[in-house]
């Protein structure tokens, strides 16, 4: 964990790169510091945080770009509903 920024994208890949996607031992290590030094669901939770807001950030990309393109079709019309 040092000096890594818990809201950073840094901690986000780290996760993805050592736990979900690759099998990286030094990023799974670094990943299993994290675990222990803030707990588990505090870790997830963190996680989650960053990953909702980047979701977020997605669609109001898209919202963006449909006022942008001004479609003509009424089906285009349609929000995303994020929970």
């Amino acid at each position: 964990m040092d000096n890594m920024s818990l809201l950073g994208d840094s901690m986000l890949r780290l996760w993805l790169n050592g736990e979900q996607y690759h099998t990286d031992k030094e990023k799974q290590e670094a990943w299993r510091e994290i675990e222990n030094a803030l707990t588990l669901p505090n870790a997830r939770a963190l996680l989650i945080t960053q990953i909702r807001s980047k979701i977020n950030a997605i669609a109001k990309l898209y919202q963006i770009a449909r006022i942008i393109i001004k479609p003509d079709d009424d089906k285009s019309k349609e929000s995303i509903a994020i929970p």
